[in-house]
C-alpha cells in the first residue's frame, strides 16, 4: 500500500473516530427502559457503523484493515471526548458568569 492511501486512511479513521463518539451521543438519546428495544437498536447501530467505516475505506484501499486505523479509531473517539467535555465545562461557566454578575467582574479584577 502506497504511503499516500495510508496517510489518507489514518486521517480518515482518526474522522471516523470523532464522528463515531458523537453519533453514539445521539444514539444515547433513543434508549429506554424497554430491553428488546434497546438490544435491536444497539445492534442496527453497530451494523450500520461498521457497514459505513467498511464501504468508505474499501473506496479509498480497497478495504484493507491495519491494526493501527482502529487505534486511530479510539484516539479521534477520545479526543473528541476531550474536546467536549471542554465545551461542555466551558458553557457552564458562562451560564454562571452571566446569572451572576459580580463573579463576572471579580474574575477579571
Amino acid at each position: 500500500m502506497d504511503y499516500k492511501i495510508q496517510i489518507i486512511s489514518l486521517i480518515y479513521s482518526y474522522s471516523y473516530g470523532i464522528f463515531f463518539y458523537f453519533y453514539s451521543l445521539f444514539n444515547d438519546k433513543f434508549m429506554t427502559k424497554n430491553n428488546v428495544y434497546n438490544i435491536s437498536l444497539l445492534l442496527c447501530f453497530i451494523i450500520l457503523n461498521s457497514l459505513i467505516y467498511i464501504t468508505v475505506l474499501y473506496k479509498i484501499n480497497f478495504g484493507v484493515v491495519h491494526i493501527y486505523f482502529f487505534i486511530m479509531i479510539f484516539l479521534g473517539y477520545y479526543f473528541a471526548y476531550i474536546i467536549k467535555k471542554v465545551v461542555s465545562n466551558n458553557v457552564k461557566s458562562w451560564k454562571i458568569f452571566k446569572k451572576n454578575k459580580k463573579l463576572w467582574y471579580n474574575y477579571f479584577i
